[in-house]
């Protein structure tokens, strides 16, 4: 067996363990930066990993091999990256399907109550109200038409063309005129 394809394997295998560690790392230090900087980070350190450990193979690395790497370690930093951010958007969809289906309102003791912990729910309701994805009136919320809110309807009608129903805490009430 080659030792030199052992290596090329398992630099962007390592790098996109040592990627994901520190991107958690720089997460749990700096919890008040924005989610993008430990991304950035642990970006950065997965694909210096990977070059590191091409590096040490102690065979004659060339450019075509480091190219070949780091296209692997950002395919599978692409696909970690989309993993996480799935569990994100689907809290907002989510969200913005149950006030859709509460008639376009709802109060924030309700979401709260729904949704536990009120610090995360709260960041994630002043980021839909800065995305202009929700209207805030007193202590209530309006959903507006928008992205988040399409993407919802259409995962919506996914799951039940493919399932045969929908979300697990859907309803249905007259939501017509809620998207004005």
């Amino acid at each position: 067996m080659d030792i030199g394809l052992v290596f090329l394997v398992a630099a962007p295998l390592l790098g996109q363990a040592v990627g994901v560690i520190a991107q958690i790392g720089f997460h749990l230090l700096f919890p008040q930066k924005p989610i993008v900087f430990s991304y950035a980070a642990g970006f950065l350190c997965g694909a210096i990993a990977s070059l590191l450990t091409l590096s040490a193979s102690g065979m004659s690395v060339g450019l075509p091999d480091a190219v070949v790497c780091l296209l692997t370690f950002g395919g599978l930093n692409y696909c970690y990256a989309n993993f996480v951010n799935l569990n994100f958007t689907s809290l907002r969809i989510r969200l913005l399907k149950e006030l859709l289906d509460s008639g376009g309102t709802e109060s924030v003791a309700e979401i709260a109550r729904k949704y536990g912990s009120r610090a995360i729910l709260q960041r994630r309701i002043e980021r839909l109200v800065d995305w202009g994805q929700l209207e805030r009136a007193g202590d209530r919320y309006r959903a507006q038409a928008g992205s988040f809110l399409r993407l919802a309807l259409f995962f919506t009608a996914v799951k039940k063309v493919m399932l045969g129903r929908g979300f697990r805490y859907e309803s249905f009430r007259g939501n017509e005129g809620v998207l004005s």
